[in-house]
């Protein structure tokens, strides 16, 4: 029989969950996203993950991409054995554990820009010493009515679901759009 060394048969997979399907900026509520290994790090090994942050627009890029690359910059700041740059976080033998968790809240921007959703994928995970796979994300989808406008005033409220305007079925944000401007037309 050989002696293997530990890393030898060392296989991680490295997941992400989140705590909320949805948050409201109104509220500034928060959702907890949390990344695990599947084992502690070995010694000698290093283990790293891509993470990609991406909402589908510029401007949801900016209300929620920074803030989210910036909650987990600070986390694994404050975390031994932790490092990320921006694209790549690793994991050395020093950390312990095997989970690192980051919150984001919903930044209140005073745009009405309902729904916006941040999703949070892993990917190209690698391991210095053994196998390393990362290929799951999460998202959470923030819920905006600014405060006096016009959908506000009319007694609509975050996680408000619209099913129809003016009796017309609607099941997307781009058919609520299109309806209402619609009937603005028809009102004018």
């Amino acid at each position: 029989l050989f002696d293997l060394p530990p890393y030898a048969a060392t296989y991680i997979t490295i997941t992400i969950a989140d705590t909320k399907a949805t948050i409201g900026e109104e509220a500034g509520e928060t959702d907890a996203f949390t990344i695990s290994l599947s084992q502690a790090i070995n010694p000698g090994n290093t283990v790293t993950v891509d993470v990609d942050f991406a909402t589908g627009t510029t401007t949801e890029d900016a209300d929620f991409v920074t803030g989210a690359q910036a909650a987990l910059q600070a986390i694994a700041d404050s975390t031994a054995g932790v490092s990320f740059d921006g694209t790549t976080l690793t994991f050395d033998d020093t950390f312990v554990g095997t989970t690192l968790s980051f919150s984001v809240t919903a930044a209140n921007d005073d745009l009405t820009d309902s729904p916006e959703t941040l999703t949070v994928t892993l990917s190209n995970a690698t391991a210095v010493n053994g196998t390393a796979t990362a290929a799951d994300a999460e998202s959470v989808t923030v819920t905006d009515v600014e405060q006096g406008s016009p959908a506000w005033m009319a007694g609509l409220r975050p996680n408000d679901k619209v099913v129809a305007v003016n009796r017309k079925p609607v099941g997307t944000v781009d058919e609520l759009g299109e309806e209402l401007k619609e009937s603005n037309r028809q009102t004018a």
